[in-house]
């Protein structure tokens, strides 16, 4: 059996009748507050945007659904290179991949360079994860 958030599938369908609102969101760290987490996250989000273009890095992309756990993707880079951060709210785990591209517009495939599950971390100490690791982009 599967239950279904947004656009995200998970098994163990009886987990969710076993336990109360309050446990499955303390078990995959969904907030009672939706709006309150949202601009947590893209207070988070603008941040980072500032830090590294201390460092000539920049967001490319970035997505996030609330519905999926708070899972969340941000691809940084600087000129041909580019990383890709995969936040998985429900597990998480954090994915980096990396790719250089070919020219401007096509890139090649994503490696996975680093993948770790990182625990009920604080936002602010993920982010600062990521920093790091982007920043690290620059010096390879």
């Amino acid at each position: 059996m599967y239950i279904f958030f947004g656009s995200c599938c998970y098994g163990d369908f009886s987990f969710y009748y076993k336990n109360s609102h309050a446990e499955i969101i303390k078990r995959f760290g969904l907030k009672i507050n939706p709006q309150e987490t949202t601009k947590k996250h893209f207070d988070s989000v603008v941040s980072l945007t500032s830090r590294l273009a201390e460092h000539n890095l920049t967001i490319f992309n970035h997505s996030f659904n609330y519905l999926c756990f708070g899972s969340w993707e941000i691809i940084v880079g600087s000129g041909h290179k580019e990383r890709k951060f995969s936040w998985d709210g429900r597990d998480f785990l954090l994915e980096v991949s990396d790719r250089i591209k070919t020219n401007m517009t096509q890139g090649g495939e994503w490696k996975v360079v680093y993948q770790k599950p990182l625990g009920n971390i604080k936002d602010e100490e993920l982010f600062e994860t990521v920093f790091q690791l982007a920043v690290e982009l620059k010096h390879n």
